[in-house]
């Protein structure tokens, strides 16, 4: 709020909707900020566009209210809906949605419910035909693929948004069903099995997820960004690999079988990259996206290493419970004494947060011909833009709830970590219920899970999360606690096998 803007401007700006509802958002609720998630999300809702639809940013301050964008990518319509719902998860606050908010920008005023109901309504408007897979539109996640034409935007599917449709579906079910709302509950479960169905056999081929899928009529080469890609040259896209596992889209051999080809093709000295090679450059001209074929600066996007990418792998390798790798993963994105880690990293700012790491190339003719040689870690890696607004709050989620493996809830405290052996006996002091607390994590191996809560010598028993590829968390309520809790000297033991 103090600051509401991307870049290091000190001046203008606004609200990016998939910005503040990912990185921000996802640092207050990490906090246990409920009141301030909220104040976000209804800031957001009241954006809402009439169609269902939001913009792909606005501005905050009441000056600059009418300022904002025309339109938005395909993704941006899914993350208020998820931020909605992981609120209410963590919160059970249900009366958020029967707030009504109002805009200049709609003609009714309508309650957050109204808004959720609506969004679906519009995303049903742009499927491909025969299917629930949502058309490509103004693009995806990735801003340099932004379309070059209408034919590209309604036939084409970016497998990354699909996958995050599948996550909204997923949310929405578990919303309805609190909500006893069977009608709407059988028709989210019906098109969120069918888009699980169409991903699998649409967009996937020869076991390799792709970045797009082109279904015009009569398309000879229907696969972008996969293998048997001979338009752009890329043969292997990052996103739908990441998010084929945090949508648990993938089954337990399909995600191994990405994650190889993650570390074989996509992985470089600094991290996780986007493609594996850069797009080439068109010198101006456009085949298929508007910014990838044309921008002369080598960075961000178009250099491959995005942080924000990097940090759902980081994200995805929690979630499979690889303790070793999300350790040594998320330590690359930390500038402190980062050298001794990348070598071939220049000199950064070790007080902030940088959106990516940036080949030393005089072009980008240069940079797709030499690209190999940065793999190789003999070209000098330049820190990119800093104080992004998305980034370091994921950053300090995933340290929080991926790494340490605490996730506050308003009535509770769920245990997921996921930490190396390496870091046997580890102790760190909490609050619970405004007690101090010593956590002290056992690990009896690489890879272990949470298998037994004490709490000064009491054992807590607690509810099992769900998860597909290992042993899930366990959520323990206040009330099963605090009968065991001291004025001091509190002491909360892990164990994890």
């Amino acid at each position: 709020f103090l600051n509401p803007r991307g870049l290091e401007q000190y001046s203008g700006g606004g609200w990016g909707t998939r910005d503040v509802c990912q990185g921000a958002f996802e640092y207050l609720i990490a906090q246990g900020d409920w009141m301030i998630c909220r104040d976000l999300l209804l800031r957001v809702f009241e954006e809402q566009n009439e169609d269902g639809d939001w913009p792909q940013w606005f501005m905050l301050y009441p000056r600059d209210k009418e300022i904002r964008a025309s339109d938005s990518h395909a993704d941006i319509i899914y993350w208020p809906i998820l931020s909605l719902t992981t609120y209410i998860e963590r919160t059970n606050d249900l009366d958020i949605l029967k707030i009504t908010t109002k805009s200049k920008n709609r003609k009714q005023e309508r309650t957050i419910l109204s808004a959720v109901e609506q969004a679906h309504s519009h995303w049903r408007t742009n499927f491909i035909k025969g299917t629930v897979l949502p058309k490509y539109g103004n693009g995806d996640w990735n801003d340099s693929l932004q379309p070059l034409n209408d034919e590209f935007r309604n036939h084409a599917v970016s497998t990354w948004n699909a996958e995050l449709s599948f996550m909204t579906y997923t949310a929405l079910f578990k919303l309805y069903k609190i909500l006893e709302k069977s009608n709407l509950q059988i028709q989210v479960e019906n098109e969120k099995n069918k888009l699980l169905q169409n991903i699998k056999e649409l967009c996937m081929e020869g076991g390799v997820l792709a970045g797009i899928r082109n279904f015009k009529e009569g398309c000879t080469h229907p696969f972008l960004l996969h293998p048997s890609d001979t338009q752009t040259g890329v043969k292997y896209s990052l996103i739908p690999m990441i998010y084929g596992i945090l949508s648990e889209i993938l089954d337990p051999i399909e995600v191994e079988h990405h994650l190889k080809i993650i570390k074989d093709k996509l992985t470089g000295p600094d991290g996780v990259r986007l493609f594996d090679i850069p797009i080439k450059y068109n010198k101006g001209f456009s085949n298929y996206f508007r910014r990838a074929e044309t921008a002369s600066y080598f960075g961000r996007e178009i250099g491959l290493m995005y942080t924000h990418a990097h940090l759902r792998y980081c994200e995805a390798l929690g979630h499979l419970g690889k303790s070793k790798e999300l350790l040594f993963e998320l330590s690359k994105i930390n500038p402190i004494g980062i050298q001794k880690r990348i070598p071939s990293a220049k000199v950064r700012q070790s007080n902030c947060y940088y959106t990516s790491s940036d080949g030393q190339f005089l072009d980008r003719e240069e940079a797709f011909t030499r690209y190999q040689d940065l793999l190789d870690g003999n070209v000098d890696l330049e820190g990119g833009w800093r104080v992004y607004s998305s980034g370091p709050g994921i950053f300090i989620k995933l340290f929080y709830e991926s790494l340490l493996g605490i996730r506050q809830y308003k009535d509770g405290i769920e245990f997921d970590p996921i930490l190396p052996l390496g870091l046997h006996g580890t102790e760190i002091l909490i609050q619970i219920s405004d007690k101090t607390v010593r956590l002290t994590y056992q690990i009896v191996n690489e890879n272990a899970t949470l298998a037994f809560i004490e709490l000064n010598g009491h054992s807590i028993s607690f509810e099992r999360k769900e998860n597909r590829y290992r042993r899930g968390g366990g959520k323990m309520l206040y009330n099963d606690i605090l009968i065991y809790m001291r004025e001091s000297d509190n002491f909360l033991v892990l164990k994890l096998d």
